[in-house]
C-alpha cells in the first residue's frame, strides 16, 4: 500500500499504529452491541457543528425504554432558539425548533428491538419543513416559521432545555447528513453499514465500540463523542459445559 504523503503519528488513535480495513455498505448493521442511556447520561462532541440555515437529516436506530414519558434523542443550539429531536410519550416523533413543537402524524411501534427513525429538515424555502420517517416510510411533514440558527456541539440522549426528558434506552448508528434525505435514500442506507465516505455524510457514529468512554466519528467530520454516564450493551456469551 502506498500513501501520497507521510502519516503523522499524533493523528493516530490509541496506539501509534494503523490498520487498513475494507467495508462494504451492503452489509447489514450488527445490532448486538449498542450504547445504553439511563435517562441522565450524555454523549457530546467537543467541537461545534454549524447548522444555521442548512438542510440536514438526523438518522439513527433506537430502542426506547417503556417509560411513559417524552424522550430527547438529539439536541443542538442554545436554550432559547435550540433544536430538539425525540419521541413523545405515545412514541410519535417530535421536533422542537426555535420554541415551535411539532410531531409526526402517526406513532412508531417499538418491539423491544433497535428501530430506525429519521428527521429531515429542509430550510431551502422561506420557512422550515421537517419530515419524519419510520425507517424509510414517511409519517408526517410539518412546516415551521423562520429558520434554524444554531452552532454548537452535538448532544445525544440529553435534553438541554428539559433535563427530565433525557433518553432511556439503547442507541446505535447515529448519522448526520448535510441534506434532507428522502424515503429512497433512507431505504438505501437505513439498515446498512456505512463506509463513512457516503455523499453528504457529515458525522457517523456506529456506537459499536463496546467499551471505553468515546464513540468515534467514522465520517469526515472527525468529531468524536465523549460519553458521560452511558454504558455499553454487549452480547451475552453462553458457555457450554462438557460432561
Amino acid at each position: 500500500v502506498k500513501f501520497s504523503e507521510p502519516i503523522a503519528g499524533n493523528y493516530l488513535r490509541n496506539i501509534n499504529n494503523f490498520e487498513v480495513l475494507g467495508t462494504l455498505n451492503s452489509n447489514d448493521v450488527n445490532t448486538s452491541t449498542s450504547l445504553y442511556f439511563d435517562g441522565i447520561a450524555l454523549a457530546m462532541t467537543q467541537g461545534n457543528r454549524n447548522l444555521t440555515g442548512k438542510n440536514f437529516t438526523v438518522d439513527l436506530m433506537v430502542n426506547p425504554a417503556t417509560d411513559k414519558r417524552a424522550m430527547t434523542l438529539f439536541s443542538h443550539g442554545g436554550e432559547e432558539k435550540g433544536l430538539r429531536l425525540g419521541l413523545t410519550e405515545d412514541r410519535h416523533l417530535m421536533a422542537t425548533i426555535n420554541g415551535q413543537t411539532v410531531q409526526s402524524d402517526s406513532a412508531v411501534t417499538f418491539t423491544n428491538a433497535l428501530h430506525q427513525v429519521a428527521y429531515a429538515l429542509d430550510q431551502s424555502g422561506e420557512d422550515m419543513t421537517i419530515n419524519f420517517f419510520d425507517e424509510s416510510t414517511p409519517i408526517g411533514s410539518k412546516t415551521l416559521t423562520g429558520k434554524y440558527e444554531g452552532s454548537s456541539s452535538l448532544s445525544l440522549g440529553f435534553d438541554l432545555m428539559e433535563y427530565e426528558n433525557g433518553f432511556k434506552g439503547d442507541m446505535l448508528e447515529f448519522r448526520l447528513w448535510n441534506h434532507a434525505l428522502n424515503e429512497n435514500s433512507l431505504d438505501t442506507y437505513g439498515k446498512k453499514r456505512l463506509t463513512g465516505y457516503e455523499s453528504g455524510l457529515l458525522d457517523y457514529y456506529p456506537m459499536n465500540e463496546g467499551e471505553g468512554v468515546w464513540a468515534y466519528d467514522k465520517g469526515p467530520g472527525s468529531m468524536d463523542l465523549m460519553l458521560i454516564n452511558t454504558d455499553w450493551k454487549r452480547p451475552v456469551h453462553r458457555h457450554c459445559l462438557r460432561r
